[in-house]
């Protein structure tokens, strides 16, 4: 609610998609003044995977000024893992985006 994602497009997609992401992205750069909003949904486990996303499955989403974009990973590992692995490649998202190696 907080990053006005609707849930009629959590319905829709489900909370882990890449659609979602982005508009959780979206949202955070609406919600001040920042350059970048970044997001993460995912299926860290040990549980809550299906056949079309299983454990591992992460979406991370970039809303910048020249447009919005994002990717889905499949990371292998335990729940610790599987969440430290989304940070590390958010972030780097952020660092490729500030060095002009990303952009959407």
């Amino acid at each position: 609610q907080m990053l006005g994602v609707p849930e009629s497009l959590i319905a829709r997609v489900g909370a882990v998609s890449a659609e979602v992401a982005e508009a959780m992205a979206a949202g955070v750069r609406e919600m001040g003044p920042t350059t970048l909003g970044l997001a993460v949904t995912g299926i860290a486990g040990p549980a809550g995977g299906s056949e079309e996303k299983p454990v591992g499955t992460v979406f991370i989403a970039l809303a910048a000024p020249r447009g919005t974009f994002s990717k889905r990973y499949q990371f292998q590992g335990e729940r610790t893992q599987i969440q430290a692995l989304s940070a590390y490649v958010a972030m780097d998202w952020v660092r490729r985006y500030f060095l002009n190696l990303l952009s959407p």
